[in-house]
């Protein structure tokens, strides 16, 4: 918008208001103002990502924006952001461990035995 058109925009206006006519022709819209202030952004996700997430909110019924608040939301607030390894990763260490352990008992156990003997 030029600066002359702001002008001549601004004089229109202020005559109107000067007439009592300024809110002529307005019609009103019954509207709701949202409580809580929302931000929006932008989220690089690739096309095999983006159906999956897709059908994932259809089967929960939800469109895709709903689920992945819902997601990124419950994931903060039930600590998850501290998670690095994948579920299936997590797992699969949790039973080496637990492996790992139970050899070390055996071997103890060994050694007791052979002591004692």
């Amino acid at each position: 918008m030029t600066q002359q058109r702001n002008h001549d925009d601004t004089a229109a206006v202020d005559e109107l208001v000067a007439q009592n006519e300024e809110l002529d022709g307005v019609v009103r819209v019954d509207a709701t103002v949202v409580k809580t202030r929302r931000d929006v952004f932008s989220l690089r996700i690739g096309s095999d990502e983006l159906v999956e997430v897709a059908e994932a909110a259809a089967a929960k019924g939800q469109n895709v924006g709903e689920f992945i608040r819902d997601a990124a939301i419950n994931a903060a607030r039930t600590g998850q952001r501290e998670q690095w390894l994948s579920p299936s990763v997590a797992q699969a260490l949790d039973e080496l461990v637990k492996r790992y352990d139970a050899q070390k008992a055996d071997q103890r156990r060994r050694r007791r035995s052979k002591a004692s003997a």
